[in-house]
């Protein structure tokens, strides 16, 4: 999927050892956020961080 700005905030989450969504592709958001949007990288927690870890991310999401 082709990345472009969007003309709302957008978060992009991911984890940093994700081996299905690799580091590559989060980092790759980065030239298209704008102010206000939010890129959030888990360490740890492959890709499934957001089911291992629904607190923490419901807490970027509530903050973002």
């Amino acid at each position: 999927m082709p990345s472009y700005p969007v003309p709302l905030p957008l978060m992009v989450c991911g984890s940093t050892d994700d081996i299905i969504a690799e580091c590559e592709v989060l980092q790759g958001w980065r030239p298209y956020l704008m102010e206000g949007d939010c890129c959030w990288e888990y360490q740890q927690g492959q890709h499934f961080f957001h089911f291992f870890q629904p607190t923490l991310v419901a807490k970027q999401i509530l903050d973002f």
